[in-house]
């Protein structure tokens, strides 16, 4: 699947922005759902296998491209600023709208869609993955 989503991030218009690693490329989804490539480089000289996306500088309208094969972290200037992250929003004195779940606060997301809290994770992790056991650690 070449065009397989990765990372995603909002901007502030309401585009989200997709990663697809195999494409070597970026699409935006619109907010009427329209799908189109944004960046791609097919030969994945920039963009080798990217993976996530992130926006910052002082206007939050340069995006960052994490890439899993590539040495670099490649940059671009975009049309509209990306969302702030909780973090930007309350180093600027702003609060949130609605709570968001924190790791502290799993237990209200117990039972939902099968949310076991990472459970099975560390289950199937137990005694061989465990930094107190390096011999077994992958």
């Amino acid at each position: 699947m070449e065009f397989a989503p990765d990372g995603i991030a909002f901007e502030e218009a309401g585009n989200l922005w997709v990663v697809c690693p195999g494409a070597h490329a970026l699409g935006v989804v619109t907010p009427a759902g329209a799908w189109e490539i944004a960046v791609r480089d097919p030969a994945g000289s920039v963009l080798n296998l990217p993976t996530n996306i992130c926006f910052g500088g002082p206007d939050r309208r340069t995006a960052y491209i994490g890439n899993l094969a590539g040495p670099s972290l490649p940059t671009f200037r975009v049309p509209h600023a990306g969302m702030a992250l909780v973090d930007q929003l309350r180093a600027r004195g702003l609060r949130l709208r609605r709570p968001i779940p924190s790791i502290d606060g799993v237990d209200s997301l117990r039972g939902r869609s099968g949310f076991d809290g990472g459970e099975k994770a560390r289950a199937a992790c137990r005694g061989s993955c465990s930094p107190r056991n390096p011999s077994r650690a992958a």
